[in-house]
């Protein structure tokens, strides 16, 4: 076989050319055009040029910078839960009670109630709510007092107090606006049309001389004369002398010498009264709402005088007020809550336990909202 790619050829022909053969063949390379390098070459002798490196970003931070970036960001984080929290608590949720410094100087019963609780009690929803609902006019009851400034709901703290059992006063503390109560509550009485209110200089004047009036201080104040409302303007640190108790729904103090005015009354007609009343000191109690509502006291005895013989004298009044109620129609559960008192003598005093009826204090909530009702028209 032929080393060619081309067979060979038939005889007596021409060969045929073969790629061997191929009379073309490229020109040698030429010097001349050989491929030049793009780099140019160094001089002789000199140091070789150092290799490129690619070009790099910022250093990443070091551990230290790590944890020093961690630490801001929580200080700020904290510091902006802090700042928001003492706003929201200085600036909408705090209130500092004033209300009890316009506690009368010669007080000798006061009571304090924690609004939230008592405007929560299901009586007080039932009977005093809807007071604020009434719309004469056309326009509800609470946003009239809200224009005033006087919003229900930012109510804080309520407190009554008296001075001989017969004056009383009413002070309601909260977020109200200062120095637009009596104004703005002028303006509901016209708007509303209640009867025989007027205004006498800075106090506003009902029927029977009930009064309304505001401190400077924001506290509202509503008394049965106009005499105690005066009285109880200006703050003072007064109410720390009567030493009304803190905490929960209700609690009320009575003094020694409120004894000794109801005594010289009263004490005569109830067994054992002329003794209790001469040997009762400071007395302090609570009062519980909710579906069973209870009432606590303890009444330390004057000085010299024993806690089991002021149990004794209070055990007896209790039995006589229960005989005497016998013959009496239950106003608001007062006949039953007497029936359930138990009388105990401690180291420091008498304790009284006693159960009252929910539906009594419904029937008392209800009393009062048409006693209301009397003042400020229908």
């Amino acid at each position: 076989m032929s080393k060619t790619l081309i067979d060979d050829p038939p005889p007596g022909g021409e060969p045929r050319p073969t790629i061997v053969d191929d009379p073309y063949q490229p020109p040698a390379a030429d010097p001349a055009y050989a491929p030049r390098s793009t780099v140019l070459d160094a001089p002789e002798g000199a140091p070789p040029e150092p290799a490129a490196t690619p070009p790099s970003g910022p250093k990443p931070p070091s551990k230290r910078g790590r944890l020093g970036c961690a630490i801001a960001a929580i200080v700020l984080t904290l510091a902006a839960l802090v700042g928001g929290g003492l706003w929201l608590y200085f600036g909408v949720i705090h209130y500092e009670p004033v209300a009890r410094r316009h506690i009368p100087g010669n007080a000798n019963m006061a009571a304090r109630l924690d609004a939230v609780g008592v405007a929560t009690f299901a009586p007080v929803r039932k009977h005093l709510w809807p007071l604020l609902d009434a719309a004469p006019g056309g326009k509800t009851r609470k946003s009239r007092l809200e224009d005033a400034g006087i919003s229900p709901t930012d109510i804080r703290e309520i407190l009554v107090a008296s001075t001989d059992a017969t004056s009383w006063v009413v002070l309601l503390g909260g977020r109200i606006d200062k120095g637009r109560a009596v104004t703005g509550i002028e303006k509901v009485i016209r708007e509303e049309g209640w009867p025989g209110w007027r205004r006498d200089g800075e106090v506003l004047v009902g029927p029977g001389g009930v009064t309304i009036g505001q401190a400077e201080d924001g506290t509202l104040l509503l008394g049965t004369d106009t005499s105690i409302v005066r009285a109880s303007l200006n703050a003072s640190d007064d109410w720390k002398r009567i030493g009304l108790p803190e905490g929960g729904e209700m609690t009320f103090v009575v003094t020694r010498e409120a004894w000794d005015g109801v005594g010289g009354e009263i004490g005569g007609l109830l067994t054992g009264g002329r003794g209790l009343f001469r040997r009762a000191g400071r007395t302090t109690g609570a009062f519980t709402l909710g579906d069973t509502p209870r009432i606590a006291m303890k009444i330390t005895p004057a000085s010299g005088e024993t806690a089991a013989a002021l149990a004794g004298d209070l055990q007896g009044i209790l039995s006589g007020l229960k005989i005497v109620t016998l013959l009496l129609p239950d106003q608001m559960g007062e006949k039953r809550a007497l029936q359930s008192a138990v009388v105990s003598a401690a180291a420091d005093g008498a304790d009284l336990q006693a159960t009252w009826p929910l539906d009594g204090l419904d029937q008392a909530c209800q009393r009062l909202a048409a006693s209301l009702k009397t003042f400020t028209g229908p």
